[in-house]
């Protein structure tokens, strides 16, 4: 089955033509600062002499016993070392729960029984036919199994522990969060996504019960927006910024007053933007296009044109923000999904990392265990899928378990699109030029859609993105007189032959240098001499988020919102099961992006399993 995917340009003559310009530009980026480094190592460079460049999770740091620096278990040497002579586990080998069967005490201190031990000692699985298990290596029974623990899976795992569920949490990566997590280099911890958290959403930690374990901060602007002969520091207050954009456009006054009036008023509003894209619906105010331009920079805080973005679509987040409030978290978004993994463990639930889920039995109509690539067969009365939706019903499920219609429905849709995101530790502050805020998005002209048609020309030139000085907001990102900066824009999964991943690493490293080059040039115009302090730089691409997450097409946002298009259909909770009576799927691919929205809709799941 293939996916649709943003249109992108793959042509040879595009390319070549963008790597000459990049060539021509005046900004040369130190490569020793781009470090490439595998995941919670700080001095790790991969080069293609590692054989396991292309795997997103090899761990390098044991590949040499001097750069255990932090963040790994120390059953994953395994990833690049093999067992080294550790027998496999049978099926009816030791059990996960009391590995002192088999050792009175293992060698070292601080094994986890589950993730550690199994990193040696692997179940032997050549008990597998295929997909059918011929017999499970080993089996456990819970009330729910979780696919996933990103934001909306670990949602999910917390509502229903704390209701009393025995739930299991599946992730196949080493640490728990998806999209929301951060990640060290150095000096320097860099946020992976979250950008601004809605009001809406913090008070729904409060409900989950995490409100005392994070901590939101908030700055007096919520971004300064920068055009080419104006710049506007936009306030998250709506009556501030309503003041603002009358006088900043005075012949408008009007209606920007009669547009604010209606914005804030979102239920008698929402019927009248029900049938329009957010463009038609703010062009019923006013004709100014700067204003039109101003008023829809979030846009791409969805992924799509304000000439296809729902207006309801955009009004939800529009007021969540500014009509709510827009907020950090000290210690970034992981902080959050490290709560919810806290409070799901202290009521009894088990999350187990490294441990992907492969396929979902459905017998009878209905599923009734989740298998894992380590042999494991975890039988649940309810199954939640935090995992991409492709990949949870065509390939853990499978068609024949499917209607028609439905599978019809899943092939017509379009992947949402992916980022690209340059992530600098630098030397020196910078927070002169961040005034009373840590965003600057840089527009080169007041187009709406010039963004999206850069993201298809595979065009850093073209692109809108923001600039964000993370440490202005949180303190504890770099030592004192050091800031984390990241450039957070947009380009296509197939740009320049899917980033040269079918050559050699250095091929893609010097593709990720060329795009780089130009996205810090281009932001040297608001940090002058932004170039000369970098001492780190990490460059995430469509090619990292697949490999981070598994999405298709490295999508961020699940399935494309255009006009509305999710899942289960536009800001609704109401429609949270599938054909499979027993089986839910919770986050982006579900509601749609963003991280308030996501963990919303793994609460909402957590609940109607409750209930029912």
């Amino acid at each position: 089955m293939t996916w649709k995917k943003p249109a992108v340009c793959i042509g040879i003559l595009a390319v070549l033509g963008f790597l000459s310009a990049c060539r021509s530009s005046e900004v040369t980026v130190d490569m020793d600062a781009l470090t490439s480094a595998t995941p919670g190592v700080a001095e790790a460079v991969l080069t293609d002499s590692h054989s396991g460049w292309r795997q997103i999770n090899c761990t390098a740091s044991a590949c040499h016993d001097t750069i255990h620096t932090s963040g790994f278990s120390p059953g994953e040497c395994t990833s690049c070392h093999g067992a080294n002579g550790a027998p496999e586990r049978p099926a009816a080998g030791c059990p996960d729960t009391d590995c002192s069967a088999c050792h009175d005490k293992h060698p070292g201190e601080g094994f986890d029984q589950f993730n550690d031990c199994r990193g040696c000692h692997r179940y032997n699985v050549s008990g597998f036919d295929g997909d059918d298990p011929v017999a499970c290596t080993h089996a456990e029974t819970y009330d729910v199994v979780v696919i996933g623990a990103g934001g909306g899976g670990l949602a999910a795992a917390a509502t229903l522990a704390r209701g009393g569920k025995n739930v299991l949490v599946l992730e196949q990566h080493h640490r728990v969060g998806g999209q929301m997590t951060n990640f060290r280099r150095g000096d320097y911890r860099f946020e992976v996504s979250l950008h601004g958290f809605d009001g809406l959403g913090v008070a729904s930690l409060a409900g989950l019960g995490i409100g005392e374990l994070v901590e939101p901060v908030s700055a007096p602007v919520m971004y300064r927006a920068v055009f080419p002969d104006f710049t506007l520091d936009v306030p998250a207050d709506v009556e501030e910024y309503r003041a603002l954009m009358k006088e900043t456009f005075p012949d408008e006054a009007r209606g920007i007053d009669e547009m604010f009036d209606d914005m804030t008023n979102m239920l008698g509003t929402m019927g009248s933007y029900m049938d329009k894209t957010v463009s038609e619906a703010l062009g019923q105010y006013v004709e100014d296009e700067r204003i039109i331009t101003v008023m829809t920079q979030l846009a791409a805080f969805l992924g799509v044109e304000p000439d296809r973005l729902s207006g309801v679509l955009f009004l939800g987040m529009w007021t969540g923000y500014h009509l709510m409030g827009y907020h950090y978290f000290i210690g970034g978004s992981q902080s959050v999904a490290d709560a919810l993994a806290l409070l799901t463990e202290e009521n009894g639930g088990t999350i187990k990392l490294n441990t992907r889920a492969t396929r979902i039995m459905v017998e009878n109509g209905v599923a009734t265990r989740v298998l894992t690539d380590e042999g494991g067969c975890y039988h649940a009365d309810w199954v939640v899928s935090n995992a991409n939706a492709p990949d949870t019903f065509l390939e853990m499920i499978g068609e024949e378990h499917l209607s028609s219609g439905f599978v019809e429905g899943l092939d017509s849709k379009t992947l949402g699109l992916s980022v690209l995101v340059v992530y600098l530790g630098v030397d020196r502050d910078f927070s002169e030029y961040f005034p009373d805020t840590y965003e600057i998005f840089l527009n080169e002209g007041y187009d709406t859609n010039q963004h999206f048609r850069g993201i298809a020309e595979c065009d850093p030139e073209k692109v809108m993105f923001g600039l964000a000085n993370f440490t202005m907001i949180d303190p504890t990102t770099a030592p004192a007189g050091k800031n984390v900066i990241t450039i957070t824009s947009q380009l296509g999964y197939g740009c320049g032959d899917t980033w040269s991943l079918g050559g050699s690493y250095e091929s893609y490293r010097e593709y990720k240098k060329e795009v780089a080059e130009v996205l810090v040039r281009r932001a040297e115009k608001l940090i002058p001499g932004l170039v000369d302090h970098i001492e780190v730089m990490e460059v995430a691409t469509p090619r990292t988020v697949l490999g981070y997450t598994l999405n298709p097409g490295g999508s961020i946002f699940g399935w494309d919102m255009g006009e509305g298009e999710t899942f289960m259909g536009p800001m609704s909770f109401q429609n949270l099961g599938t054909e499979i009576p027993n089986l839910y799927i919770a986050g982006a691919w579900a509601f749609g992006g963003g991280q308030s929205v996501v963990i919303m809709s793994g609460a909402a799941v957590g609940h109607e399993i409750l209930n029912k």
